[in-house]
């Protein structure tokens, strides 16, 4: 996946051989893994933003994000899902690909470009659903309960095969099995043992076979009496809504130096950042009054003070 040449190279040059080898193979038809899960650093003031792909974000823009219905696409440049374009791609036209992922995929409003794109590239795709989807409440977090992973992460898990036969006589084929409810993570392991693959659970008659609809939804599909009603608001569509205009509402992506139960510390914090952040809007200007505006659009993230004490991130 990665497009860049950096230090990289020079300090782990085993690893670059490698890396370059892997890259230089022309037929990889099984790709197997388990991606990270993230979309973004944890503060601008890191200064150790995540890597770029511009090769393989543009193929996510191009794909997921333009066949989705949803105005928002930051978690289609999720890790583990630039893995599953990634592999989609690396196979070519026939393969398996086979991972252990976050299953937000399966049922987010924002995977449904992503979800219409495997149903149209993959010729069968078997998911075995583990749950364990810790942003519940309610009775709907006490039937998710535990993470196979435990304490390790606090996202659903899902593992996927997607397989590409050029031959098929169908496409899309498409078959999850979910592990149940209210099940302990011993309890999921030892059915994830037991089951042992495919067969297993086709032998158990575990499969549900999945139909997607025309919005590409495969679990918990949309009830289409929903759209003869007026929306409230719509910004890419022009049928009758009610209102023209409208956003997200107070959002301040500073939460941290914006909020604060006491008025007097909350008018304190935003003073000081505030007065910091002009002042280094001065010291730059100062320094590089004579750079063309290109010059110093390369230079200012070497050059600010990040320091999260001081100044929410620039």
């Amino acid at each position: 996946m990665y497009e860049q040449e950096d230090q990289i190279q020079e300090r782990l040059a085993e690893n670059s051989r490698r890396r370059t080898l892997q890259r230089n193979l022309k037929d990889i038809r099984v790709i197997l893994g388990n991606p990270p899960y993230s979309i973004g650093q944890t503060s601008q003031n890191d200064n150790n933003a995540n890597v770029d792909y511009p090769i393989l974000d543009s193929r996510i823009e191009n794909t997921y994000a333009k066949n989705s219905n949803s105005s928002l696409s930051k978690g289609l440049y999720d890790s583990y899902i630039r893995a599953i374009r990634w592999a989609s791609d690396r196979i070519g036209d026939r393969g398996v690909i086979g991972y252990v992922t976050n299953a937000g995929f399966i049922e987010a409003n924002t995977a449904d470009g992503m979800r219409k794109c495997l149903a149209k590239e993959f010729s069968n795709i078997w998911i075995f659903h583990l749950r364990g989807n810790a942003r519940t409440s309610g009775e709907l977090r006490r039937k998710e309960k535990d993470n196979v992973f435990g304490q390790g992460t606090r996202t659903p898990v899902a593992i996927t095969l997607l397989v590409k036969n050029p031959e098929a006589k169908e496409h899309g084929k498409i078959y999850i099995h979910d592990i149940g409810d209210y099940l302990s993570q011993d309890e999921k392991l030892l059915k994830i043992k037991e089951l042992s693959d495919i067969t297993g659970i086709t032998e158990n008659e575990g499969w549900a076979h999945i139909v997607p609809d025309i919005h590409g939804d495969w679990l918990n599909q949309r009830d289409e009496s929903f759209n003869e009603f007026i929306v409230m608001g719509d910004k890419k569509g022009s049928n009758n809504k009610l209102y023209d205009n409208f956003s997200m509402g107070v959002s301040t992506n500073r939460d941290a130096w914006c909020w604060n139960p006491s008025k007097r510390k909350l008018t304190e914090n935003m003073g000081e950042m505030i007065t910091f952040y002009n002042e280094e809007v001065i010291r730059f200007q100062r320094r590089y009054a004579e750079n063309t505006p290109k010059e110093k659009g390369e230079l200012v993230q070497g050059f600010l003070n990040t320091d999260p004490k001081k100044s929410a991130g620039q």
